[in-house]
């Protein structure tokens, strides 16, 4: 089972692997951020908790883009705001960090990946996602 007890979080498979990202739980009757990420490897059929985030981001949006997670908008319980962060994780080094801010907080994200076909790069398809990947870096 999962390391940390926890709600509104998200997930995503990366390489094989299941990541349980962020969300929240109630603790002595206090909803907490819950900040740890906890991977699932199905070789070893063990959850392994790794990197934290940096903030709590309940409610997120989260998707995988060049192998890197990343986890959008969200809620904060410690500070009661939603926010604005996108945060972005390397798994090669196994660190979190923050990866740009939307103009405005968002919470109750859905986020996707598409992986397209080399063809799908010409006009005017390509300057759409192109847009989406400027963002994203």
């Amino acid at each position: 089972s999962l390391n940390t007890e926890r709600g509104l979080h998200c997930m995503v498979e990366m390489n094989n692997k299941l990541y349980a990202i962020g969300g929240n739980n109630k603790t002595n009757g206090y909803r907490r951020d819950v900040v740890q990420t906890d991977m699932y490897d199905p070789v070893i059929d063990k959850w392994i908790e790794i990197a934290p985030l940096f903030e709590g981001q309940s409610e997120a949006g989260a998707a995988v883009v060049n192998n890197k997670i990343f986890v959008v908008g969200g809620h904060t319980w410690r500070e009661r705001k939603d926010v604005r962060t996108v945060s972005k994780y390397d798994a090669e080094k196994d660190q979190w960090r923050k990866n740009n801010d939307f103009p405005e907080a968002l919470t109750s994200v859905a986020c996707c990946s598409l992986s397209l076909p080399s063809y799908v790069h010409e006009e005017p398809l390509f300057n759409i996602f192109n847009e989406w990947e400027f963002q994203m870096n």
